[in-house]
């Protein structure tokens, strides 16, 4: 029924079966889910409660509570969960988690620790590649981080955009164009892109191209 978008029927239908067997671990896990399908958040997280309590290994519901109390703004109890994850079985997922939490936690460094271990346990982990060179980036450590987009292959438009902050932060204001131009070219509307190229036009004087390209971000989002 879930599949069908009938989720309030689904989470009867659990519900039936819970009252039939309260052991089911499985029911909790997917009326809880049914619960995030129909954005009743608490309700979700308190049938993923009761899924752990029955199964402490239960990494699904682990990884689904973690995503959901992130989701609420509860960072740290949010890390809990993906280091319960951690420990049953070193879920990428959940390493990547954990990093983009300590990353808006303004943790750096411990966020490019797990991003670290994550890549030695899977050194084509795209997604890993990409925080690791934003939080050198946040921790102005511009050299290292363009020394890793360089090695990436998979040039999407948010590694030509970290490859433009990169430049920006050493000062290779034309360089950092050229990127920034790359990552438009892959995603026409990038706000962050056009508004970095924006900041390299600034600083080498060029302020009605500059100007120019606010105006664009200002058009692509009002409230810019």
């Amino acid at each position: 029924l879930s599949g069908m978008n009938e989720h309030k029927q689904a989470i009867d239908c659990y519900s039936r079966v819970i009252e039939l067997n309260p052991l089911h671990v499985n029911a909790w896990y997917n009326q809880g889910i049914a619960f995030t399908e129909i954005k009743e958040t608490e309700k979700a997280v308190k049938c993923l409660d009761k899924t752990i309590e029955l199964d402490g290994r239960y990494c699904k519901a682990w990884l689904k509570k973690a995503k959901l109390l992130e989701g609420m703004n509860q960072n740290q109890a949010a890390i809990l969960c993906y280091e319960e994850v951690i420990k049953i079985g070193t879920d990428t997922d959940a390493m990547l988690g954990k990093a983009r939490i300590l990353v808006a936690m303004n943790k750096q460094q411990e966020a490019l620790d797990v991003y670290d271990l994550l890549l030695r346990l899977d050194e084509q982990n795209i997604a890993g590649w990409l925080g690791k060179v934003k939080a050198l980036n946040l921790l102005s450590k511009y050299s290292a981080a363009l020394e890793v987009c360089n090695k990436m292959t998979d040039m999407d438009p948010d590694v030509w955009l970290c490859k433009g902050d990169a430049l920006f932060g050493l000062e290779q204001y034309q360089e950092g164009i050229a990127a920034y131009e790359k990552a438009i070219s892959l995603l026409p509307n990038n706000e962050k892109a056009i508004s970095g190229k924006g900041l390299c036009l600034l600083q080498l004087c060029r302020y009605e191209e500059a100007v120019s390209l606010y105006d664009q971000t200002i058009a692509i989002n009002k409230k810019n």
